[in-house]
């Protein structure tokens, strides 16, 4: 399955659970970013290869992975969460749950990005 296809899926099923998010960035290396409404919510990056080691992706979806029901890895200082695409359905739980935990917070920042570039191709 293409990152863009788990995206989409990922995409409807956060929909479903009221959670607003988008695709940020479609990479030509095959990756695909998706932010949150929220920033407090973190963003998800979906691939098949390891990122550039000076991103955190807080939640990283790989197609290259099987039975990867997610993991969290310690990377430096920064707690990140991967899973193979399979089990997004985990991801998704566990997504609502930090929904729960930052809805009533206010972010100290917004992306404030125009439409026209959330989907952007680098």
């Amino acid at each position: 399955m293409t990152s863009e296809k788990i995206a989409q899926n990922i995409l409807k099923k956060l929909e479903n659970a009221q959670i607003n998010a988008y695709i940020w960035c479609e990479a030509k290396t095959g990756s695909v970013y998706i932010r949150f409404e929220n920033p407090l919510m973190n963003s998800i990056r979906i691939a098949n290869h390891n990122s550039i080691q000076k991103y955190k992706y807080k939640y990283n979806v790989r197609t290259d992975y099987k039975n990867w029901k997610g993991v969290w890895k310690l990377d430096d200082k920064s707690w990140r969460y991967f899973i193979s695409y399979e089990y997004i359905d985990n991801l998704i739980n566990l997504l609502k749950v930090k929904f729960e935990e930052v809805k009533t917070k206010e972010p100290k920042y917004s992306y404030n990005i125009p439409k026209h570039k959330q989907n952007a191709t680098v």
